[in-house]
């Protein structure tokens, strides 16, 4: 534990400021969502439950970005990318696999095949491939945008002759573009789709939020000077009051009248996905880290959250559940909110020390090429 607690100091304490943030906007959303009688209470709960799985999404583009782009700069072959690919699958899926027959083991009827190889939110999500584990489907995003950068980085250092900035940066906006113009195709062709699920949740539409992560830490790589400049503190500021005005606008009129669907399916993602990447250089400056974690509680309590917040996204919604189910009403609402949060974390924690962590380890150990 001694060792565990002398390593807090050497994380990117504002880059945990974003990831405790997202972990605990979607464990708010998933908590009060059913319990909000009136609409806009609704609408503001959906949002901070999207905003969080968004910022999860920028700010693993930009973790492994670096990784990425410093494989791309030496031009490394295909067993470094190997080296990538194992590390970042050692780090989520056996954790994944391990609560999926937990839930395959309680809840499903037939094997979720689908789930074991991340094609439960591919195409056309039907109402039984989410109804069990539904926080997958961003998991599911996030696993093919793993997959797949590597291997388009990979192409690109064959078939163009482009130096190593360039090559990453036209795969990037290449993603992006791709996936915006599939989203108008989807929202052109389908006018009464399912939003949630068609096209927010659909993997091959929305690999571009990890791409734009990825283009923050681009930014950082090979312009430092822009990006220190972006990091004061107005950006973020501006950042959130736009997203804040737009999505809360958007999602008021669509409500009313889903002819307003178009733009909030298509441009709105990509919208929110840079605003919410360019707060990045703001949380990742030395000044952020040097001041706040001062704060010792402070930074205890938002480095264990950002640690723990894998596995928090995968078990909250079933312990939610079982209070739901067993206590909601009998104890009073305080209470059985603090018991639930106790259990989600006391099982994160149990969970990163016998699973996660040695899993982590040996492959650091195994695997030590970046």
């Amino acid at each position: 534990m001694k060792q565990f607690l002398h390593g807090l100091q050497y994380r990117v304490f504002g880059l945990d400021i974003l990831r405790a943030v997202a972990i605990l906007l979607v464990l708010y959303s998933h908590r009060n969502l059913i319990s909000a009688t009136d609409r806009i209470h609704q609408h503001f709960i959906y949002l901070c439950g999207f905003w969080g799985v968004e910022l999860f999404f920028v700010l693993s583009g930009f973790l492994i970005g670096a990784q990425l782009i410093a494989l791309s700069e030496k031009n490394a072959g295909i067993k470094d990318y190997l080296s990538f690919w194992k590390k970042r699958w050692a780090r989520t899926l056996p954790l994944y696999f391990i609560v999926l027959g937990l839930y395959w083991h309680f809840s499903y009827e037939q094997f979720p095949w689908k789930h074991l190889f991340f094609l439960q939110n591919s195409y056309q999500i039907t109402d039984t491939d989410l109804q069990t584990f539904n926080q997958s489907w961003s998991l599911a995003i996030e696993e093919y945008a793993y997959l797949f950068l590597p291997i388009l980085l990979l192409l690109a250092a064959l078939f163009w002759r482009l130096n190593s900035k360039n090559r990453v940066l036209f795969v990037l906006l290449g993603i992006v573009l791709i996936s915006l113009f599939s989203r108008m195709y989807y929202a052109c062709t389908y006018p009464n789709i399912i939003y949630d699920d068609w096209i927010r949740k659909s993997t091959f539409l929305r690999i571009d939020a990890i791409a734009i992560g990825v283009l923050v830490a681009w930014l950082k790589f090979h312009y430092q000077t822009v990006y220190y400049k972006l990091s004061g503190l107005i950006v973020p500021v501006l950042c959130l009051a736009f997203i804040l005005g737009m999505n809360t606008i958007g999602n008021l009129l669509v409500s009313k009248d889903q002819q307003h669907l178009f733009f909030p399916s298509t441009f709105g993602f990509t919208l929110v996905s840079f605003s919410l990447a360019l707060m990045i250089p703001f949380f990742d400056k030395n000044e952020i880290n040097n001041h706040l974690s001062k704060i010792k509680l402070l930074h205890f309590g938002v480095s264990i959250t950002a640690i723990l917040s894998y596995c928090i996204y995968l078990i909250h919604i079933s312990i939610y559940e079982y209070f739901y189910k067993y206590l909601d009403g009998r104890i009073p609402f305080k209470i059985n909110v603090a018991l639930m949060l106790m259990t989600v974390y006391s099982i994160a924690l149990i969970s990163y020390f016998l699973i996660e962590r040695p899993i982590q380890r040996f492959a650091a150990k195994k695997w030590n090429n970046p």
